[in-house]
């Protein structure tokens, strides 16, 4: 009989060969990151975790990988699973609070995974402080959206009502303020002299700090 397989979209056929090639792939070595991406959460997996995670250098990564790792649970849907994601996105709040972008890439991944089980509550809480954190910052998490979308959705009091408005308010002039300053960036692009005799006429005379602004405010709009 000549059976045939797909392992990992391989096609095999029925002779040693191919049983080679499928135990190849189904005990492949781990890759390098493979250890903080685990979408399993046992006493094994938890305890090769931490050994790799002692070894890490720098507060940063130790964050990382701990946001990262929490994440990837959290979306999992499996009880135990999104619980110790949880706890690990909560350690990168607690133990970390310097790494400012790890600690707000936390606040983000649990109202994620709080809105997932309608915990609207925790989940309003986490997207405050997201917010909080993004405010003024080169990183964002579209927390004011959101925020304000939860808000709404939740039976809101007067007071959460304001809130959402305010939080869309200002999101809709952010994105006026970057329409225009992409529109001022491309007159920029295009900033040569259009009059041979009069080669200084039209153009447009600024200075660096100025084009860094517009450069943010244009950057405003994925937000």
């Amino acid at each position: 009989m000549n059976v045939r397989l797909r392992v990992a979209g391989v096609k095999l056929g029925g002779h040693s060969g191919t049983l080679a090639q499928a135990r190849a792939l189904r005990f492949r070595p781990m890759s390098d990151d493979d250890w903080y991406r685990s979408e399993v959460w046992d006493e094994t997996t938890r305890h090769a975790f931490e050994a790799r995670f002692a070894r890490s250098r720098t507060p940063f990564h130790r964050a990382q990988y701990l946001k990262i790792q929490g994440a990837t649970l959290t979306t999992t849907n499996k009880a135990r699973e999104v619980e110790a994601g949880r706890a690990l996105l909560e350690r990168v709040i607690a133990d970390y609070p310097d790494e400012v972008m790890m600690v707000a890439n936390a606040h983000s991944a649990l109202a994620d995974s709080y809105l997932q089980d309608g915990g609207l509550s925790q989940a309003i809480e986490h997207l405050r402080l997201c917010l909080i954190l993004e405010k003024g910052r080169h990183f964002e998490h579209r927390a004011d959206l959101r925020l304000a979308e939860v808000l709404i959705a939740c039976n809101p009091s007067e007071a959460e009502l304001d809130e959402a408005a305010a939080l869309l308010d200002e999101a809709g002039e952010r994105v006026f303020s970057a329409a225009h300053a992409r529109e001022a960036l491309a007159l920029l692009a295009d900033n040569t002299p259009k009059l041979t005799r009069h080669p200084d006429v039209g153009l447009i005379r600024t200075d660096a700090e100025t084009v860094n602004e517009m450069e943010r405010l244009a950057g405003e709009s994925g937000r």
